[in-house]
C-alpha cells in the first residue's frame, strides 16, 4: 500500500509552515552574510556555494514537479521534455547529495563523530 500525505492534514500543514520559517530563517542569515561580507568574499567558499544550491532547490522541487505535472495534465510536450525525463528525481538525488555533505561538515565540529567522518571518508575515497 503506497502512503502518500494528505496536503489538508493537520501534519502536512505544520511541516510546511516550519519549513517555510526555517527557509526564511537560513535565507535572511545567508542575505546579510552577502550583505556583510560582499558578493564575491561570500560565493569564494564552496559551502556558501552548497548553501545556495540548498536554498533554490529546496523550494524549487516542489515547484518544478508541480509544472511537470500540470504540463502532463494540459498536454504541453514542451514544457514536459524540459522538465520531465527524470531531471526532477536526479535534482531531488544531487540536493540529497548535497544536504548529506553539509551535514558532515556540522558533524565534523563534534569530536565524538570523528570515526563516523574517517569512515565516510574511506568510503568516497573507495569510490573514486
Amino acid at each position: 500500500i503506497l502512503l502518500l500525505p494528505s496536503v489538508d492534514s493537520t501534519g502536512f500543514v505544520l511541516a510546511s509552515v516550519a519549513m517555510t520559517v526555517l527557509w526564511y530563517l537560513f535565507l535572511s542569515l545567508e542575505t546579510n552574510e552577502i550583505q556583510r561580507n560582499g558578493m564575491r568574499t561570500h560565493f569564494s567558499s564552496f559551502w556558501n556555494l552548497l548553501d545556495a544550491f540548498n536554498l533554490v532547490g529546496i523550494p524549487g522541487l516542489p515547484l518544478l514537479r508541480l509544472l511537470e505535472d500540470q504540463a502532463q495534465l494540459i498536454d504541453q510536450p514542451l514544457i514536459s521534455s524540459l522538465v520531465g525525463g527524470g531531471f526532477v528525481e536526479q535534482l531531488g538525488g544531487v540536493l540529497q547529495i548535497s544536504m548529506a555533505l553539509r551535514a558532515l561538515q556540522y558533524a565534523s565540529l563534534v569530536r565524538a563523530l570523528g570515526p563516523l567522518l574517517v569512515t565516510v571518508g574511506g568510503m568516497v575515497d573507495d569510490v573514486k
